[in-house]
Protein backbone atom coordinates (compact mmCIF):
# COMPACT_ATOMS: atom_id res chain seq x y z
CA UNK A 1 0.00 0.00 0.00
CA UNK A 2 2.85 2.29 1.06
CA UNK A 3 4.63 1.38 -2.54
CA UNK A 4 1.60 2.72 -4.23
CA UNK A 5 1.11 5.64 -2.99
CA UNK A 6 4.77 6.57 -3.21
CA UNK A 7 4.30 5.80 -6.80
CA UNK A 8 1.23 7.93 -7.10
CA UNK A 9 3.38 10.93 -5.28
CA UNK A 10 5.99 10.52 -7.62
CA UNK A 11 3.68 10.10 -11.13
CA UNK A 12 2.06 13.81 -9.88
CA UNK A 13 5.30 14.81 -9.44
CA UNK A 14 6.23 14.12 -12.74
CA UNK A 15 2.80 15.48 -14.28
CA UNK A 16 3.51 18.78 -12.47
CA UNK A 17 6.92 19.02 -13.91
CA UNK A 18 5.52 18.57 -17.29
CA UNK A 19 3.50 20.94 -16.71
CA UNK A 20 5.67 23.64 -15.71
CA UNK A 21 7.77 23.00 -18.70
CA UNK A 22 4.58 23.13 -21.10
CA UNK A 23 4.08 26.58 -19.05
CA UNK A 24 7.86 27.66 -19.46
CA UNK A 25 7.95 26.63 -23.14
CA UNK A 26 4.78 28.20 -23.78
CA UNK A 27 6.18 31.54 -22.05
CA UNK A 28 9.14 31.10 -24.18
CA UNK A 29 7.41 30.68 -27.60
CA UNK A 30 5.21 33.77 -26.94
CA UNK A 31 8.48 36.15 -26.07
CA UNK A 32 9.77 34.85 -29.12
CA UNK A 33 6.71 35.89 -31.27
CA UNK A 34 6.43 38.97 -29.77
CA UNK A 35 9.80 39.82 -30.38
CA UNK A 36 9.76 38.40 -34.04
CA UNK A 37 5.89 40.63 -34.35
CA UNK A 38 8.46 43.87 -32.75
CA UNK A 39 11.11 43.32 -35.18
CA UNK A 40 8.83 43.09 -38.01
CA UNK A 41 7.14 46.47 -37.44
CA UNK A 42 10.32 48.53 -36.78
CA UNK A 43 12.12 47.20 -39.78
CA UNK A 44 9.40 45.53 -42.27
CA UNK A 45 11.53 42.30 -42.84
CA UNK A 46 10.97 38.95 -40.55
CA UNK A 47 14.63 39.08 -38.33
CA UNK A 48 17.46 36.96 -39.95
CA UNK A 49 19.28 34.78 -37.52
CA UNK A 50 21.91 37.60 -36.87
CA UNK A 51 19.26 39.95 -35.94
CA UNK A 52 17.82 36.95 -33.46
CA UNK A 53 21.06 37.46 -31.73
CA UNK A 54 19.76 39.89 -28.74
CA UNK A 55 17.70 36.87 -28.06
CA UNK A 56 20.03 33.76 -28.74
CA UNK A 57 19.40 32.73 -24.73
CA UNK A 58 15.79 32.74 -25.43
CA UNK A 59 16.22 30.56 -28.58
CA UNK A 60 18.43 28.27 -26.14
CA UNK A 61 16.35 27.65 -23.42
CA UNK A 62 13.24 27.13 -25.67
CA UNK A 63 14.87 24.25 -27.54
CA UNK A 64 16.18 22.99 -24.11
CA UNK A 65 12.89 22.73 -22.19
CA UNK A 66 11.20 21.48 -25.64
CA UNK A 67 13.89 18.47 -25.36
CA UNK A 68 13.29 17.76 -21.53
CA UNK A 69 9.92 17.85 -22.27
CA UNK A 70 10.08 14.94 -25.20
CA UNK A 71 12.80 13.35 -22.91
CA UNK A 72 9.95 13.14 -20.28
CA UNK A 73 7.45 11.73 -22.75
CA UNK A 74 9.46 9.45 -23.89
CA UNK A 75 10.43 8.50 -20.52
CA UNK A 76 6.71 7.96 -19.48
CA UNK A 77 6.00 5.61 -23.13
CA UNK A 78 9.30 3.89 -21.92
CA UNK A 79 8.04 3.33 -18.31
CA UNK A 80 4.53 2.26 -19.42
CA UNK A 81 6.23 -0.54 -22.00
CA UNK A 82 8.41 -1.37 -18.95
CA UNK A 83 5.12 -1.76 -16.82
CA UNK A 84 3.41 -3.61 -19.59
CA UNK A 85 6.52 -5.70 -20.29
CA UNK A 86 6.79 -7.10 -16.32
CA UNK A 87 3.04 -7.61 -16.56
CA UNK A 88 2.86 -9.60 -19.77
CA UNK A 89 6.52 -12.07 -18.78
CA UNK A 90 7.28 -13.56 -15.95
CA UNK A 91 10.88 -14.85 -14.78
CA UNK A 92 12.28 -16.71 -18.27
CA UNK A 93 15.30 -15.83 -19.57
CA UNK A 94 13.93 -14.01 -22.27
CA UNK A 95 12.08 -11.90 -20.05
CA UNK A 96 15.04 -11.38 -17.78
CA UNK A 97 17.11 -9.82 -21.23
CA UNK A 98 13.82 -7.83 -22.24
CA UNK A 99 13.96 -6.07 -19.18
CA UNK A 100 17.40 -5.22 -19.18
CA UNK A 101 17.58 -4.04 -22.53
CA UNK A 102 14.31 -1.93 -21.75
CA UNK A 103 16.50 -0.86 -18.65
CA UNK A 104 19.27 -0.31 -20.17
CA UNK A 105 17.52 2.06 -23.35
CA UNK A 106 15.53 3.84 -20.27
CA UNK A 107 18.98 4.25 -18.29
CA UNK A 108 20.46 5.98 -21.58
CA UNK A 109 17.82 8.20 -21.98
CA UNK A 110 17.80 9.08 -18.29
CA UNK A 111 21.41 10.25 -18.32
CA UNK A 112 20.99 12.11 -21.73
CA UNK A 113 18.36 13.99 -19.87
CA UNK A 114 20.53 14.66 -16.86
CA UNK A 115 23.37 15.61 -19.23
CA UNK A 116 21.72 18.16 -20.89
CA UNK A 117 20.43 19.37 -17.53
CA UNK A 118 24.13 19.57 -16.35
CA UNK A 119 25.38 21.38 -19.63
CA UNK A 120 22.19 23.87 -19.65
CA UNK A 121 23.31 24.65 -15.67
CA UNK A 122 26.62 24.76 -16.33
CA UNK A 123 26.10 27.76 -18.73
CA UNK A 124 23.68 29.56 -16.72
CA UNK A 125 25.48 29.62 -13.79
CA UNK A 126 29.21 29.20 -14.83
CA UNK A 127 29.99 26.44 -12.89
CA UNK A 128 28.86 22.46 -12.16
CA UNK A 129 25.94 21.17 -10.27
CA UNK A 130 27.48 20.94 -6.79
CA UNK A 131 24.43 20.64 -4.17
CA UNK A 132 21.10 19.09 -4.10
CA UNK A 133 19.76 22.19 -4.38
CA UNK A 134 21.16 22.53 -8.04
CA UNK A 135 19.56 18.99 -8.89
CA UNK A 136 15.78 20.19 -7.04
CA UNK A 137 14.68 20.50 -10.83
CA UNK A 138 15.76 17.35 -11.89
CA UNK A 139 15.56 15.49 -8.93
CA UNK A 140 12.69 13.22 -9.75
CA UNK A 141 14.97 12.20 -12.77
CA UNK A 142 18.04 11.54 -10.83
CA UNK A 143 16.12 9.27 -8.28
CA UNK A 144 14.88 7.24 -11.12
CA UNK A 145 18.22 6.94 -12.91
CA UNK A 146 19.75 5.29 -9.75
CA UNK A 147 16.78 3.12 -9.15
CA UNK A 148 17.25 1.90 -12.94
CA UNK A 149 21.14 1.27 -12.61
CA UNK A 150 20.15 -0.37 -9.13
CA UNK A 151 17.12 -2.45 -11.08
CA UNK A 152 19.78 -3.61 -13.83
CA UNK A 153 22.59 -4.29 -11.33
CA UNK A 154 19.78 -6.88 -9.28
CA UNK A 155 18.88 -8.52 -12.50
CA UNK A 156 21.62 -8.88 -14.03
CA UNK A 157 23.08 -10.57 -10.68
CA UNK A 158 20.05 -12.63 -10.24
CA UNK A 159 20.97 -14.01 -13.46
CA UNK A 160 24.39 -14.85 -12.73
CA UNK A 161 23.89 -16.16 -9.82
CA UNK A 162 21.28 -18.66 -11.77
CA UNK A 163 23.34 -19.38 -14.17
CA UNK A 164 25.96 -20.57 -11.52
CA UNK A 165 23.71 -22.94 -9.74
CA UNK A 166 22.60 -24.06 -12.90
CA UNK A 167 26.60 -24.80 -13.98
CA UNK A 168 27.19 -26.19 -10.08
CA UNK A 169 24.03 -28.66 -10.83
CA UNK A 170 25.64 -29.69 -14.08
CA UNK A 171 28.55 -30.58 -12.31
CA UNK A 172 27.25 -32.22 -9.67
CA UNK A 173 25.09 -34.51 -12.10
CA UNK A 174 28.05 -35.17 -14.09
CA UNK A 175 30.27 -36.61 -11.06
CA UNK A 176 27.28 -38.74 -9.77
CA UNK A 177 26.92 -40.62 -12.92
CA UNK A 178 30.43 -40.47 -13.97
CA UNK A 179 30.94 -42.75 -10.37
CA UNK A 180 28.22 -45.32 -10.58
CA UNK A 181 29.52 -48.60 -12.38
CA UNK A 182 25.74 -49.10 -13.76
CA UNK A 183 25.91 -46.67 -15.87
CA UNK A 184 29.44 -46.40 -16.99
Amino acid sequence: MMMKRVVEETEDEERAALADLKKDKNNLKRQLQQFEVDFYKEHGRMPEKRDKESVRHLYERFKAVRNQINARKDHRRSENNNNALSRNTHNDSTSSANKIAALKKERKMLNLMIRNFEDDFYRKNNRKVSSLDDTLPMATYYRRYITVKKAIASIEGLEQETNEEMQVEETNNDTSHSGNPEQG
